[in-house]
C-alpha cells in the first residue's frame, strides 16, 4: 500500500526542484544576454536567483551545461513564437520578413545568446557552438521553405539553390538588423527595417532567377565559346 504522505512529499520535492530549475534558467538567460557568458559567473546567478551554487551545479553539472540548457530553452521559446507569427503560405516576401522581424523584436535575448555563442564560445565546448549552428540553420530552413512560391528557376535543383542563398542572405541581414536595433533603437522602426530586408531579398531572388533562365545561360555559353575561339 502506498504511503500517501510519502508520495505527496515526493511530488512536492519534484515540483520544488522543477521550480528551482526554471528560476535558475530564467535568471541565467537574462544575465548572460545582458553581460555575456564570460562575465556571468555562477555566483552572480546564485545571488540573483537565490539558489545556492551547489544546487546550480547539481542541476546542470557545469557552467557549460547551464549554458546549453539556457540556449535550448531560448530556442524553444523563439521557435514557438515564430510558428505563431509565421505564415506557411505568405502572400509576399515582405509579409515574411515582417513576421520574422516581429519575432526578433519580441525575443531579443535569443539573438543576443546566439551572437554570444558565435563570438565568446569559439574555444569552448564544441557541442555548444554546434547547437547554436543547428538553431541558426533551423531559422534559415524556415525562411527557405517559405520562399518556395517566389523562386521560379527552371529546375528544382536551381530553385533549391536560390532559396538556400536567399535564406542565408535574409539571416545575415537580420543579424545586422538586430545589431542596429540594439545600437540605434530610435533610428528605424521594426517595420521599416523588415521592409529594407525584404527589398534586398526580393532583389536577390529576381537576379538569381534571371541568372538561371535558359536565355541567360545560353548567352553565357556563347560568351565562353567566343572567348575560346578568339584564343
Amino acid at each position: 500500500m502506498i504511503d500517501q504522505d510519502s508520495f505527496m512529499a515526493k511530488v512536492g520535492r519534484h515540483r520544488e526542484g522543477e521550480e528551482t530549475r526554471e528560476k535558475i534558467l530564467s535568471v541565467a538567460r537574462r544575465l548572460i544576454a545582458e553581460n555575456g557568458y564570460s562575465a556571468t559567473s555562477i555566483s552572480m546567478i546564485s545571488k540573483a536567483s537565490g539558489v545556492r551554487p551547489a544546487s546550480i551545479y547539481w542541476a546542470f553539472e557545469s557552467k557549460e551545461g547551464l549554458l546549453a540548457a539556457v540556449l535550448g530553452r531560448a530556442a524553444d521559446d523563439f521557435f514557438a513564437s515564430n510558428m505563431h507569427l509565421s505564415d506557411p503560405n505568405p502572400k509576399s516576401i515582405r509579409d515574411m520578413m515582417q513576421a520574422t522581424a516581429e519575432t526578433i523584436a519580441a525575443q531579443p535575448d535569443f539573438l543576443r545568446l546566439l551572437l554570444i555563442m558565435s563570438t565568446e564560445r569559439q574555444k569552448g565546448d564544441p557541442k555548444i557552438l554546434e547547437a547554436a549552428r543547428k538553431i541558426r540553420d533551423l531559422s534559415r530552413q524556415s525562411i527557405e521553405n517559405q520562399l518556395a512560391p517566389f523562386v521560379t528557376a527552371p529546375t528544382e535543383r536551381q530553385r533549391r539553390a536560390i532559396r538556400h542563398d536567399a535564406s542565408r542572405l535574409a539571416i545575415m541581414l537580420f543579424d545586422g538588423t538586430f545589431v542596429s536595433m540594439q545600437l540605434e533603437p530610435n533610428e528605424s522602426s521594426v517595420k521599416h527595417l523588415a521592409h529594407l530586408v525584404a527589398i534586398a531579398v526580393e532583389g536577390a531572388i529576381v537576379q538569381l532567377n534571371k541568372e538561371q533562365t535558359p536565355s541567360k545561360r545560353k548567352g553565357k555559353r556563347h560568351e565562353r565559346a567566343t572567348e575560346d575561339s578568339v584564343v
